[in-house]
């Protein structure tokens, strides 16, 4: 696991969302070992045992990466061979855990499923095909006698664990940690897949604000953003709350869509940033970071289904409305405005040439946040076709080449459109 690679190999996680999540949770572990091991080697039963910080990364990474929840009784525990199963990208089904099955009951299997759909897709590319459902999952115990310590998720007080559909003579069979990107997976687990149908990245709003108060100036974006703070449960841009994803992309645009469009457009607007910028400086430019952040949304999701997360497509509605939309936004109660939000389609906001060049600013400063001279995604696919299969330099940027290629292909989802022709 990453807590335990040296310092030169973590630094190859620059720039992924494995990265600020490693360094928090090392300072966690270091702190747990400070505060809580070292006192207790300072006793007199354990004056004699010597346990480095290594070592006790070593033993919570080895518990954590191991471990899962067996019932509601015993909680988190370590279970002999249940975890010596490895895991593939497969669907989780809603109520994936199977009822308590009673004696001589056994579970239903559904209808025979065919296999994972052939990759054709180059590793850590666009998955291809049907995500196959879990092959098994853990009975979950829907009684627990407390006084009862044997007591496990079967009539017979073992943790059992059912097939959930047919697996072919000869099959490994898998057991799904769950639907985790690849940076989970190596944060939680030491390995990432070549083929990973629910890989992420994140987009955090900052750059969202940052791209947008290039098109509409500082003291607009700050006018906007307060009303989206303050109305986030409407709107859907809380934290805590799950964001839908809107309508599936309908496709890439047309591969024959000109440059010249895009650099026409990015000249045009960018002419405009010295005159907003200058509109600001007489306004004394209010600041977006002067309210509390306290629910409001901190950052977007980008899956690699190409599906746009809906918070986002909501933001980025909000920091290009007009000064009358704005105004009427503002009027409207509770539901009218829960109703106008979910109106707004992904056609709708990306139709805007201001929302798309926010976006497409935003995606191209979240690609500058990884390790200089920058590289495209098939040109570090390259370089990690020559590392190591599964060293610590190969998982790393197999993770960032992940990221990249979904960055990419939302970057080429909001292209300026092409201008239309003159008949």
């Amino acid at each position: 696991l990453p807590y335990l690679w040296d310092e030169k190999d973590r630094q190859a996680l620059t720039g992924t969302d494995a990265e600020a999540t490693v360094q928090e949770t090392m300072s966690e572990l270091s702190g747990e070992y400070e505060h809580l091991i070292k006192p207790l080697l300072r006793t007199s039963a354990l004056s004699e045992v010597n346990i480095s910080l290594t070592d006790y990364l070593h033993a919570a990474t080895l518990a954590s990466s191991r471990a899962f929840t067996v019932d509601d009784f015993h909680m988190e525990a370590l279970v002999p061979l249940a975890d010596a199963f490895n895991h593939d990208c497969q669907r989780v089904p809603a109520g994936e855990a199977v009822p308590e099955i009673q004696m001589n009951d056994s579970p239903e299997v559904p209808a025979k499923c065919s296999r994972t759909p052939a990759q054709t897709s180059p590793p850590f590319g666009s998955w291809k095909g049907e995500v196959p459902i879990m092959q098994m999952a853990l009975a979950e115990s829907t009684t627990v006698n407390p006084s009862a310590k044997s007591s496990g998720t079967g009539p017979n007080g073992n943790m059992m664990i059912y097939v959930l559909r047919d697996i072919e003579p000869g099959c490994e069979i898998f057991n799904t940690y769950g639907e985790f990107s690849n940076d989970k997976l190596l944060q939680d687990y030491g390995f990432i897949l070549h083929h990973n149908a629910f890989n992420t990245v994140t987009l955090a709003r900052s750059a969202i604000e940052e791209a947008a108060m290039k098109s509409v100036g500082r003291h607009r974006c700050s006018q906007r953003l307060d009303f989206a703070r303050r109305r986030a449960e409407e709107l859907g841009l809380e934290q805590e709350q799950d964001e839908d994803d809107d309508e599936s992309m309908d496709g890439e645009e047309e591969e024959g869509e000109e440059e010249a469009a895009e650099d026409a457009e990015e000249e045009e607007e960018t002419d405009g940033d010295e005159a907003v910028n200058d509109e600001d400086a007489e306004k004394g430019s209010e600041s977006s970071e002067g309210g509390g952040d306290d629910g409001f949304v901190l950052f977007f999701e980008l899956p690699a289904d190409l599906l746009l997360p809906r918070g986002l497509l909501v933001l980025m509605r909000v920091l290009h409305a007009s000064d009358a939309l704005l105004e009427q936004w503002q009027s409207m109660p509770r539901s009218a405005l829960q109703l106008s939000a979910k109106s707004w389609t992904k056609a709708s906001v990306l139709r805007h040439a201001g929302c798309r060049r926010t976006l497409r600013l935003s995606l191209r400063a979240r690609l500058k946040s990884y390790p200089a001279p920058f590289k495209s995604a098939a040109e570090d696919r390259l370089a990690w076709s020559r590392l190591e299969a599964g060293s610590c330099r190969a998982n790393s940027l197999g993770l960032r080449i992940g990221e990249k290629d979904i960055l990419e292909h939302y970057l080429r989802l909001c292209r300026p459109l092409a201008p239309m022709s003159k008949s």
